[in-house]
């Protein structure tokens, strides 16, 4: 028989309540940690990513869209990377709500390949990546 140790179910359990009342309340999930109940679950909660981002397609010299989205208990950070490289705000990328949303304008064949959206919070990162892919077949 598996045994799992109780504080990582209890971990576990904090950080399924507190993401399900911030997502159902549209509240910051810091908020849900005021209360000596959860003190356990402030100490313990890593980010986590809701809306990973999706692979898409685009044809060259159009736009592309990723979204993403998470939570942290404190300092939310959102960045994205092609790469090694962090992506900033430039002529070609649009950062937009908070870095949730990444467009990159113009594709280009150097645009193809891979996209991680990084969250990041007091307690630790966690990513999710996705596609872009040319409709052109390149």
């Amino acid at each position: 028989m598996l045994k799992v140790p109780v504080a990582s179910i209890f971990i576990r359990m904090c950080l399924r309540r507190c993401l399900i009342k911030s997502i159902n309340d549209s509240k910051p999930v810091l908020e849900t940690f005021h209360s000596t109940r959860n003190k356990f679950c402030h100490l313990a909660a890593c980010p986590y990513i809701f809306k990973k981002p999706s692979n898409t397609e685009a044809n060259f010299g159009q736009s592309a869209t990723f979204s993403c989205d998470g939570v942290a208990v404190s300092l939310l950070s959102i960045k994205w990377r092609k790469g090694n490289s962090v992506i900033t705000q430039s002529k070609k990328y649009n950062l937009e709500n908070g870095n949730r949303k990444l467009v990159i304008n113009d594709v280009s064949e150097d645009d193809i390949g891979e996209y991680k959206c990084v969250v990041s919070g007091v307690n630790g990162i966690s990513s999710a990546t996705a596609r872009l892919n040319s409709v052109n077949g390149e």
